[in-house]
């Protein structure tokens, strides 16, 4: 038996996500245990934009829509505080990031949304917004939760 299983994972390396960076940048290398059929990780800051990038120091672009091509199937793990860190309400970077979601859902099966901030800090900030697109399960960032999207990547609500 094989695992045929896809992931990309996209991954937000702003300054808000700092406190989580260890997290973030331990995931390549945690990916690889999983013995999953493919699983890459890009970076992007605040939101996905026209590149996304193959180090955590954001260098080595990549086109996102080279990205999405090649993973058309996968199920996607995003992570981002999306504006919920500072508390703060963008609703051009919702807008956009809504927009991408959209995009990415016609061609991924699963999308999960990991935010590190607990879900209480997400109403009224661009994660609250993001949070009610019907593209996107947000979950907050914990154990519990994380076995939860795993579940949602595999296929199972």
């Amino acid at each position: 038996r094989t695992n045929s299983a896809r992931l990309l994972v996209l991954a937000d390396v702003s300054a808000s996500m700092d406190p989580w960076q260890s997290f973030v940048e331990m995931l390549p290398d945690s990916l690889i245990l999983g013995r999953l059929a493919s699983a890459e990780v890009y970076y992007f800051s605040n939101l996905p934009r026209n590149q996304l990038f193959a180090a955590h120091s954001l260098k080595e672009p990549v086109l996102r829509d080279e990205v999405l091509r090649q993973n058309t199937g996968a199920g996607v793990l995003m992570i981002s505080d999306a504006g919920s860190a500072r508390g703060y309400l963008n609703r051009r970077r919702a807008l956009q990031t809504s927009k991408f979601l959209a995009e990415l859902a016609g061609k991924c099966p699963a999308i999960v949304w990991l935010n590190p901030m607990p879900r209480a800090r997400w109403a009224g900030t661009t994660a609250g917004l993001i949070a009610s697109s019907p593209a996107v399960t947000m979950l907050p960032l914990n154990a519990p939760q994380l076995m939860h999207a795993i579940d949602i990547l595999r296929g199972n609500r």
